[in-house]
Parts: structure tokens; sequence; C-alpha cells
């Protein structure tokens, strides 16, 4: 059985790259939005173009942040009297939260993308 000191800094470890996606997602997000309004409307296909991209970046960083998640939690099934499990919102844990926030923010530049090629927006 694994001892407390062969796990722990696999465990942080993951919980760095968690966060370190996290707010990664949130820098990109912030400057495609920013990109997105010094665009001038005249031009909706480059909009639609840097909403797109942003989208996409960031369901690859909420793919990214899914494996973090997944590692976290076979790393907590190891030495489950070291690892105190998490209280859960509404039966999710706070790192699959995490994980689904960049792609929450996906989905949100894929409305803007649709918006903006409607003319919508």
């Amino acid at each position: 059985m694994a001892t407390i000191t062969e796990v722990l800094p696999a465990w942080q470890t993951q919980s760095g790259l968690l966060w370190s996606r996290l707010q990664t997602a949130s820098t990109l997000e912030v400057a495609a939005i920013a990109a997105w309004y010094a665009i001038p409307s005249s031009s909706p296909t480059l909009r639609v173009a840097i909403a797109v991209l942003a989208g996409v970046l960031l369901l690859f960083v909420g793919l990214l942040a899914g494996r973090d998640s997944q590692y976290m939690d076979a790393i907590q099934k190891l030495p489950d009297k070291w690892l105190s499990t998490a209280q859960s919102l509404l039966g999710i844990k706070g790192r699959w939260l995490a994980a689904g926030i960049p792609v929450f923010l996906a989905l949100t530049d894929g409305a803007l993308a649709i918006g903006t090629a409607l003319g919508k927006v």
C-alpha cells in the first residue's frame, strides 16, 4: 500500500495543474471578450472567429482539467485514510465543478459566435 509521502506529492501536483488550468481558462475568456469588443462590429466574421477559437481552446482546457480530476480521484482512492473526502455540492465534487467551468465558458463563446453570426449581438 502506498504511503502518504508517496501519494501527497502526486495529489499536490494534480491539484496545482487543475487550478492552473482554471486560471488559464479565465485569462483566455477575458482575452476573447476583450478582443471581441475591440473588433469593430462591421467585422462580424472576425468576431465569430474569435469566439469560436476561444470556445475550442476552452474545451481543450476543460478536457485537461477533467483529466486532472480523474487523476485526483484515482489518487484519493489509494490511501483512503489519509486523504479525506471533501463535501460535495449537489453530489458533485469541487474539482469536477472546476473542470466544468472552462466547458461552460466554451458554451457561452459558442452562443456569442452564433449571436454574432445572426446579427443579434
